[in-house]
């Protein structure tokens, strides 16, 4: 107020609070305080702890105009000329991690100031340099990474590495402690993801499906902003089918799934929306209708000519299938397919008629809005005609998929013409698909 500054200003800037009463008093009265300052050092606003045991223990400035908490890392100002030095930027949680670091000449340390890294701070820090290492809390490493990582990773470009405190310390113990412990640890940074990886899977039996379906759903966040990145998305989708011992095409077909049913959660005009989107890896619910008539009515072999193995997503129902045509009979059909696979058959055996979840809505209402006369006959034609579209739509955006990124990548020119041409076939396939079920459409009215 001596400088001139109003009291309406001083509550706009965050630095007095007006309570109920109209008095007004000290934000940061009788608090340890941390200035903040933005790239070029100035000061936009303050964190602070408490010095008694009063609540909440930790207070901010509030967003202002100068001032917002997720935009940069805490110490950047200080940090920013060692990480162009050194080509590497290590993030801390707290501003005590960080200072002790800076103290200890460890200068290419900045701090998310005790929040989630935010992709403000990651788009601050790609400026500097593309090489990142979160340093974590042993108790805060496995959501941050897992919420986090995959997304940080698309926008830097780059692979983030991480690196986790000793259980019960964080940085700024670990370097007290022991200084040259500090490069020791950054020496054995591993790769975010695989570290993701390996924290989802804790605690689970990979050869239940429970295990299976609860890890792809830890995972599917993470790996679906991937689908972009050809190369990166790939690589993950074949690690995530080998820990959990299935095919890639499987995972891939899954992932699209969980895209779908998160996009279709996001437009659903249900008042209360769900906030989560999960996938079973195991079910495939018009595949395994399509089994269970072929099963249930052996005749039906004769009919499935246009039906390949290819056109089933689920390895398990793939293999049934291919067994069904090599086997005689019903009876004799474990016989051609492995131990491991014997349980799924006795399951879709058991099945009277389609699932309701894991299909698409335009699949499933077909099937479910059949007339209840329909044949058997024609009920499998119509399954036949729907796996035959579901592949051959899969096979187009994956196609496209990759001709985007091959046309986005510059100086990449081989296999793009035959990759136009199997996209004019499937163009084909897909109207000969249509043209069939216009034409059972018109038969299923008369």
């Amino acid at each position: 107020t001596k400088d001139g500054y109003s009291e309406a200003e001083l509550i706009e800037a965050g630095l007095i609070i007006k309570a109920d009463d109209g008095r007004v008093h000290d934000r940061f009265h009788n608090m340890l305080m941390f200035p903040i300052s933005d790239q070029r050092g100035r000061i936009t606003g303050f964190g602070a702890r408490v010095l008694d045991d009063s609540q909440p223990k930790y207070v901010n400035s509030p967003q202002t105009e100068i001032f917002d908490k997720s935009a940069l890392p805490y110490g950047l100002n200080l940090a920013a000329t060692a990480i162009r030095q050194q080509d590497s930027a290590v993030i801390v949680e707290g501003y005590t991690d960080a200072i002790t670091a800076h103290q200890a000449g460890f200068k290419n340390v900045a701090a998310s100031m005790g929040t989630s890294v935010t992709e403000k701070q990651i788009v601050a820090l790609k400026r500097l340099s593309k090489n990142i290492v979160f340093a974590l809390d042993a108790d805060t490493a496995g959501g941050e990474a897992t919420l986090r990582g995959a997304s940080f990773e698309n926008i830097l470009g780059a692979e983030i590495k991480v690196i986790i405190m000793p259980p019960g310390k964080d940085p700024d113990d670990v370097i007290r402690q022991n200084p040259k412990s500090w490069p020791k640890l950054l020496e054995s940074a591993r790769p975010l993801m695989d570290y993701v990886f390996d924290q989802a899977a804790q605690g689970l039996d990979l050869d239940t499906a429970q295990g299976q379906d609860t890890l792809f759903n830890r995972l599917a966040p993470v790996i679906a902003p991937l689908r972009k990145k050809t190369m990166r998305f790939s690589h993950y989708t074949n690690k995530l089918a080998t820990m959990i011992k299935r095919k890639q095409q499987d995972i891939e077909s899954a992932i699209q799934s969980y895209i779908f049913e998160k996009e279709r959660a996001k437009t659903s005009a249900s008042p209360v929306a769900s906030t989560t989107t999960k996938v079973s890896i195991s079910d495939s619910p018009l595949e395994e209708y399509c089994l269970v008539l072929l099963l249930k009515h052996p005749e039906l072999k004769a009919q499935a000519g246009e039906l390949s193995a290819e056109h089933f997503e689920n390895s398990e129902n793939r293999e049934i299938f291919t067994a069904l045509k090599q086997a005689e009979d019903t009876a004799s059909l474990k016989d051609h397919l492995p131990p491991t696979l014997h349980q799924h058959l006795d399951d879709i055996m058991g099945q009277e008629s389609i699932k309701s979840t894991g299909v698409g809505p335009e699949y499933l209402d077909f099937i479910l809005k059949l007339s209840p006369i329909a044949s058997v006959e024609q009920k499998f034609a119509d399954c036949v005609l729907l796996l035959r579209e579901k592949f051959w739509r899969a096979m187009a955006a994956k196609i496209s998929a990759i001709l985007a990124a091959e046309k986005e990548a510059e100086g990449i020119k081989t296999g793009l013409a035959e990759l136009e041409e199997q996209s004019i076939e499937i163009g084909t396939k897909l109207k000969e698909v249509f043209a069939q079920k216009q034409k059972r459409h018109r038969q299923q009215r008369r």
